[in-house]
């Protein structure tokens, strides 16, 4: 009986150790499992707030660059709306004018009123696209040059001094520019300095100074070509009668470049005077498109008595044609 009361007790000792050790491993299994099941929740939400993150990231960047890009476009649309020429250069809306032009001749000979007149409409801002396109050159500066004196010196004998300052200032502003625009002739003369230069360095073997030289050649043959080929067009354009209003203008021109020649020979500078010189010539050759009062009166007087004679020798066809 002790024995086996012994054998129970030691029997139940075993059996509450085995209880408790099991109860302890099944708490600490559990709370591992919730720790587990809670990093793997925590990472999971952290995870998923990441690639939301990037998401609305990539979302706002491509809404972004969406809208950029209508952007650009609209004002692209808009720009051609207001100017259709603005993605043109210079040399092509030249080239467009011209055809243009010839088109306007042509329906003007075919006596297609309607489609000349349709022409001068697109004309009208084609040219004003040209010449704000216009690369500045030596002969445009001068001539804009001309204009703002010419208002400066209308302003002052108009005692207008209000509007005289910023016309001064202008014209100081252009001034300034002159050393930054050489003429055709110096240009003409940097691209036979360089061409020295390379021919000088190539007999010297020196191929690193004519490599440079080489450079600075093409850079003048670059400029000489952009002036040679807009002083072109302006030059037809200012030596047509369209650049003066009346023959007065020519006369005062005229008188104008007359002075320069004078202040020039002055100051012993020949190269500017006969740069003047070339101009007064050509002012000159646009005297007979612009007849003065005068010339105008006699030549009407010539028709009136040339066509009196026609009438009393009855021929009436001339007369008409008269």
């Amino acid at each position: 009986r002790i024995v086996g009361k012994f054998g129970r007790r030691v029997a139940q000792n075993r059996a509450s150790k085995l209880l408790v050790s099991w109860g302890r491993f099944r708490v600490f299994v559990l709370r591992k499992n919730r720790k587990i099941i809670a990093i793997n929740k925590i990472s999971s939400a952290f995870r998923m707030y990441k690639e939301r993150e990037s998401y609305r990231s990539v979302l706002a960047c491509a809404i972004r660059l969406q809208c950029l890009g209508r952007r650009i476009v609209a004002r692209e649309r808009a720009r051609k709306l207001r100017d259709p020429y603005w993605d043109k250069t210079f040399k092509e809306l030249d080239v467009l004018h011209k055809e243009m032009l010839s088109q306007l001749d042509k329906a003007a000979g075919a006596k297609d009123f309607k489609a000349a007149a349709n022409l001068e409409m697109k004309i009208a801002p084609l040219k004003e696209a040209l010449e704000l396109k216009r690369p500045l050159t030596r002969s445009v500066l001068e001539s804009r040059i001309s204009e703002v004196q010419a208002l400066l010196d209308d302003a002052v004998a108009r005692k207008d001094f209000q509007e005289c300052a910023p016309l001064q200032d202008k014209l100081e502003e252009l001034v300034k520019q002159r050393a930054d625009l050489p003429t055709i002739e110096e240009l003409k003369e940097a691209v036979r300095q360089a061409e020295e230069e390379v021919a000088n360095a190539a007999a010297r073997r020196d191929f690193t100074g004519a490599a440079s030289a080489q450079a600075a050649l093409d850079k003048a043959n670059e400029r000489l070509e952009e002036a040679t080929g807009s002083e072109g067009e302006g030059a037809e354009e200012d030596s047509a009668p369209n650049r003066f209003q009346s023959r007065a203008d020519l006369e005062g021109a005229i008188m104008e470049a007359s002075k320069r020649i004078d202040d020039a020979i002055a100051k012993k500078e020949f190269n500017k005077a006969t740069e003047y010189q070339t101009e007064l010539d050509e002012l000159e050759k646009i005297r007979p498109t612009l007849p003065s009062v005068e010339e105008l009166e006699a030549k009407l007087n010539e028709a009136k008595s040339l066509m009196d004679e026609a009438i009393k020798k009855k021929n009436f066809k001339d007369a008409d044609a008269l």
